[in-house]
C-alpha cells in the first residue's frame, strides 16, 4: 500500500528512510528557515519529518514493543545474553535508552521548526491549520513517550538555534502531562475528521484509505490513553478517568471505528501490507515499506525478531527470540474453575466453559518449522513456544528480507479504546452493564460467538460472569487486556500505572523458578533483575554529560 517511492540517493542526501503512505515529498533536516516552508510541498516534507520518527528502529520499528515491554508475557530466548534492555539488565550508557531518547526528542525539534515557520507558508488556511494540528499532536505525543518512561524531563518549545542550548533542567512531569492535554485538546479541532454519517447513521465516508495520519478520532483515543495514564501512576489523578470516558465515547459514537470479525485477520493485513479499510479496527499505525532493488525503504521488525523461527526465504526468515512464559499462556483457560487473584483483592473464582478463545494459539504459536513443515508442540512443551502474532509467511512483499519486515506496527486500535472505556466506566461508576458489555464485545469476537437474539439477555460462553465486584471486574480487564494486546507495546505501561509492575514481575520470577523446564531459568531474568529503579528509564549518558543541568534519575 506504500505507493510514494524515493530513491536511494535522494535519502541518503536526506538523511532519511520513512515511507508514509499520505505523503509524496521528503523530510530534510538541513533546511534553513528563511528559504524553506515557502509554500504547501515544502510543509508537507517537514511534516513527513515529524511522522518519521514513529518508523525509526529506535521506535516502533523495534524498541516500543518489544525491548521495553518487559512483562509477564514473554522472554528473550537468547540464553546467552546476560546484559540487554529487554532483560532489565542496563544502564545509562544503553544505546537503546539513548537511541529512544535521542529519536523522541529529534522529532520534538523537528515539530518545532515546523510550528515557528508554518505562517510564512503560501498555502490554503485550511491546510494549514491541520498541519498545525498533527504537529501539535505529533509533539505531544512524544512528550507523552517521553514522560512515561523517563518521567520529569526537559520540556523543549522551541527549535533549537545553536550547540550551545543544552543545559535546560527536567519539567516536573505533571506540567509536562497538563501540556500534552492541551496541546492534544487544540489539536482535535484542528486536524482532518476522519469521515462522516449520513442522517440515518449507517454509511460512513472517510476522507483517507489509510491509518498513517493523524485525524481526529485519533487525537481522541491518545487523549484516552493519556488520561488513563495519569489517573494511574505515578500521578494517581482518579478525576482523569472521567476524562477518558469522555474521549473514549467520542471515538464509540463516531461510528468510524468497529472490530474485525477476525482477530488473527488484524495482524495478517499488517504483514500483507493491506489496510482495513470495512472496519478500521487498527486506527493508527507506524507505517513501514518494503525495500526493492535500488530503493532504500524503512522496513521493521514484525514477525522477524519475534515471529515463529525458520531460516527458510520462502516462508519469511524470523530469529524468534521472543519465547513465552507460562504464565501469559495460563491466562487463555480450558475448561473448569479460574480464580482471578490479585493483591488486597478479594479473589473470584469463575466458571469456564471449553476454551473457544481464537486468540491463544494466534498469539502463541502452538506450533514450529521443521524445513516447510509446522510440526505442533506437545501439551506439556509451553516454554518452548514463541510469539505468532505476526507471521512472515503471510507477507505479500517481496523479496522477503532477513532482517526486516514491512509489517506496519499498530499504534492504537479500536479494541484498546472499548477496553479503556470498560476500565474507565468501572473506577467512576462500578462494574455497571456498560462496563462489562464493552469488555464482551472484545471478547465474543476473540471466541466467534454472539448472543441468541430470541435471548440476549442470556449472555453468551464469553461473557464476563455477572458476579464480579468492582475490583474483582478490574481484574478481570487487566487479564483480558493482557490477552487482546499482547505484543503491542503496552503491557509494561498497563502494570506500572496500575501500581504492579513490580509486584508481578517479582511473583513471575518465583513461578519461573517452580515450573520452568530444566535448561529455560534464565526465562526469568527480566523478572530477577527488577528494581524500583526499573519503573523508570535513566538519562542518557550522553544528555547528562553536556546538560549540566538535568539530574539524573533516582537509582541509575
Amino acid at each position: 500500500m506504500k505507493r510514494f517511492f524515493y530513491t536511494v540517493t535522494v535519502l541518503a542526501t536526506l538523511g532519511l528512510s520513512s515511507c508514509k503512505d499520505f505523503l509524496e515529498t521528503t523530510p530534510d533536516d538541513f533546511v534553513t528557515p528563511a528559504n524553506y516552508y515557502r509554500n504547501e510541498e515544502e510543509v508537507n516534507a517537514a511534516l513527513a519529518g515529524v511522522y518519521d520518527i514513529l518508523g525509526r528502529n529506535q521506535t516502533y520499528g523495534r524498541t516500543l514493543w518489544w525491548e521495553l515491554d518487559v512483562a509477564d508475557q514473554f522472554f528473550d530466548n537468547r540464553s546467552n545474553a546476560i546484559v540487554d534492555f529487554s532483560l532489565n539488565n542496563y544502564d545509562a550508557t544503553d544505546t537503546k535508552v539513548a537511541g529512544l531518547w535521542q529519536s523522541l526528542y529529534l522529532g520534538i525539534n523537528r515539530a518545532n521548526m515546523l510550528l515557528e515557520n508554518l505562517d510564512k507558508a503560501d498555502m490554503p488556511q485550511d491546510a494549514k491549520t491541520k498541519v498545525l494540528g498533527q504537529a501539535k499532536f505529533l509533539r505531544a505525543y512524544y512528550y507523552f513517550l517521553l514522560v512515561t518512561n523517563w518521567g520529569d524531563v526537559p520540556l523543549r518549545l522551541n527549535a533549537t538555534a545553536s550547540v550551545k542550548e543544552v543545559n535546560i533542567p527536567k519539567t516536573p512531569s505533571r506540567t509536562i502531562y497538563d501540556f500534552i492535554v492541551r496541546e492534544m485538546e487544540e489539536a482535535e479541532a484542528m486536524v482532518e475528521v476522519t469521515g462522516t454519517k449520513n442522517t440515518g447513521g449507517t454509511t460512513v465516508i472517510y476522507k483517507f484509505n489509510h491509518a498513517g495520519r493523524v485525524t481526529n478520532t485519533i487525537v481522541q483515543g491518545i487523549l484516552a490513553r493519556v488520561n488513563l495514564k495519569m489517573a494511574g501512576a505515578p500521578l494517581n489523578d482518579r478525576s482523569r478517568y472521567s476524562e477518558v470516558i469522555k474521549w473514549a465515547t467520542k471515538v464509540k459514537e463516531s461510528g468510524l471505528h468497529s472490530l474485525n470479525p477476525s482477530y488473527k485477520q488484524i495482524f495478517i493485513n499488517h504483514m500483507q501490507d493491506r489496510y482495513d479499510l470495512q472496519y478500521r479496527e487498527s486506527m493508527w499505525e507506524a507505517e513501514f515499506a518494503s525495500a526493492g532493488p535500488g530503493l532504500a525503504y524503512e522496513e521493521g521488525s514484525l514477525g522477524v525478531t519475534g515471529g515463529i523461527p525458520t531460516g527458510d526465504p520462502e516462508i519469511g526468515y524470523s530469529y524468534g527470540i521472543i519465547q513465552i512464559l507460562k504464565s501469559h499462556y495460563d491466562l487463555y483457560p480450558i475448561s473448569g474453575t479460574r480464580t482471578l487473584v490479585r493483591t488486597n483483592v478479594t479473589p473470584a473464582t469463575i466458571t469456564v466453559e471449553d476454551s473457544r478463545d481464537t486468540r491463544r494459539d494466534w498469539n502463541i504459536a502452538p506450533f514450529y518449522y521443521s524445513g516447510k513443515d509446522s510440526i505442533a508442540y506437545s501439551k506439556d512443551q509451553i516454554y518452548n513456544r514463541k510469539n505468532g502474532k505476526w507471521r512472515r509467511i503471510y507477507q505479500t512483499a517481496l523479496p522477503k528480507n532477513t532482517n526486516s519486515s514491512p509489517a506496519n506496527f499498530p499504534i492504537l486500535r479500536y479494541a484498546d479504546v472499548l477496553l479503556m472505556l470498560a476500565e474507565a466506566e468501572n473506577a467512576v461508576n462500578g462494574p455497571t452493564p456498560l462496563a462489562k458489555e464493552l469488555v464482551n464485545q472484545v471478547r465474543r469476537r476473540a471466541y466467534a460467538v454472539a448472543p441468541d437474539p430470541t435471548n440476549p439477555a442470556a449472555g453468551t460462553i464469553a461473557d464476563v460472569p455477572a458476579n464480579l465486584d468492582q475490583d474483582q471486574l478490574l481484574t478481570f480487564i487487566q487479564d483480558e487486556r493482557a490477552r487482546e494486546l499482547f505484543s503491542e507495546g503496552l503491557r509494561k505501561f498497563d502494570l506500572i500505572r496500575w501500581g504492579e509492575y513490580l509486584e508481578v514481575m517479582r511473583a513471575l520470577s518465583n513461578q519461573i523458578a517452580v515450573s520452568a523446564p530444566s535448561g529455560y531459568g534464565y526465562a526469568g531474568r527480566a523478572a530477577t533483575n527488577v528494581t524500583e529503579k526499573h519503573l523508570l528509564l535513566p538519562i542518557p549518558t550522553g544528555e547528562t554529560t553536556l546538560n549540566s543541568a538535568i539530574v539524573q534519575n533516582s537509582g541509575w
